[in-house]
């Protein structure tokens, strides 16, 4: 079994300059090494597939695809929602843990302060032109489809029901695999695609994205993880501040851009935002007479 650290083992010969890149790669972005073809990490690291190659077996895999499946696991151990809570609690001031001691405030200051820290930094690194031009498409399109898996489809809805009160047409789309082939026929050639994936941009988003650029006018990615290869010059990519070693999670930046987008749209047509918040304020009343 392959160490899951691809660094250089014992024993084994020195790895050269191009080699020494390749490896670098797996070490700073498993994610990227592991999602990519041979052709793809040449490219990324300036080298060849044959260089590529190389570098796996010095560093004792059995080739490329062996340290693909090492950098693969590692992401799994590092992704799963044991590690992310692990994260988090590590994150936390060491009195958070002191024995029979009432610790609440502690906790909650930390994580407020993480939250408030994202905030901050998601304000200071938004591009005023790029949610200024998003908004925009949005009010123009046909509709807004907003994907996203787990906790992001969570957020998809409640941004598709924000999109809605300010007379917006939206509607929030999940699923991988066969499941997310029920959501590709909804997207129409006039529609916005939005697709959210706070933390990571994993393969499954990565699929559903190319195939839903043969449909939608266009696509906005919303992460704090880099563009896949594939998708680099073909989406807007709005960039999520990293929560690496914080206490609170990706989704309080996701959240709150999408209140961003919602406040710039009804700023842009104040009128109808009023007129179909007033509508379906009436129709609770209606509901609430029974």
């Amino acid at each position: 079994m392959p160490n899951q650290n691809p660094r250089k083992r014992p024993g084994t010969p020195d790895l050269s300059r191009q080699e020494r890149r390749v490896s670098a790669l797996a070490e700073q972005d498993p994610f990227r090494f592991a999602t990519s073809t041979a052709a793809e990490i040449a490219e990324l690291t300036s080298t060849s597939e044959a260089t590529v190659a190389r570098a796996a077996r010095k560093l004792g895999f059995s080739g490329t695809k062996e340290m693909k499946a090492s950098c693969a696991a590692r992401v799994d151990s590092s992704q799963s929602l044991g590690a992310v809570i692990r994260t988090r609690l590590e994150s936390l001031p060491s009195g958070a843990f002191a024995p029979e001691q009432d610790t609440s405030h502690t906790v909650a200051s930390a994580v407020l302060t993480s939250a408030a820290d994202l905030l901050i930094r998601l304000n200071d690194t938004l591009e005023p032109a790029l949610i200024s031009h998003t908004a925009e498409a949005f009010v123009s399109a046909r509709r807004v489809n907003v994907y996203g898996l787990g906790t992001a489809y969570r957020i998809a809805q409640y941004f598709c029901l924000e999109l809605e009160r300010v007379g917006v047409d939206a509607l929030p789309l999940t699923g991988a695999t066969h499941t997310a082939a029920d959501s590709i026929p909804r997207i129409g050639p006039e529609d916005e695609l939005v697709i959210l994936a706070p933390l990571l941009i994993f393969p499954a988003v990565e699929h559903f994205t190319e195939i839903a650029l043969e449909r939608a006018r266009s696509v906005t990615v919303i992460s704090q993880d880099r563009l896949p290869q594939s998708l680099t010059d073909r989406v807007q990519h709005i960039q999520l501040p990293s929560t690496t070693a914080g206490a609170a999670s990706e989704s309080v930046t996701a959240w709150a851009l999408c209140d961003v987008l919602i406040a710039e749209i009804a700023r842009r047509n104040p009128e109808r935002a009023i007129e179909t918040r007033n509508y379906v304020q009436q129709l609770r009343e209606r509901f609430s007479a029974y």
